[in-house]
């Protein structure tokens, strides 16, 4: 069926809106699987040093996490 060219105009802008919001969607997604990715791979960092020390447990928040000094940044 033949549609009128603000139609069309119309259509373009919404389809041009949608991709732009998938795009962010995506950047997202993206970002939250690098952090996920990053977090994954110093847990297997973690359990293969505690393997390695023959530890039978250890604290994953502070295991390997490099100590900030106080008055420094």
């Amino acid at each position: 069926m033949k549609q009128s060219m603000k139609w069309h105009r119309e259509c373009l802008a919404n389809s041009k809106q949608h991709l732009d919001a998938q795009e962010r969607h995506l950047a997202n997604v993206t970002d939250s699987v690098d952090g996920l990715r990053k977090r994954v791979a110093f847990y297997t960092a973690q359990v293969a040093e505690a393997e390695r020390r023959k530890l039978d447990g250890f604290d994953s928040e502070r295991f390997m996490v490099p100590r900030v000094e106080k008055g420094k940044t």
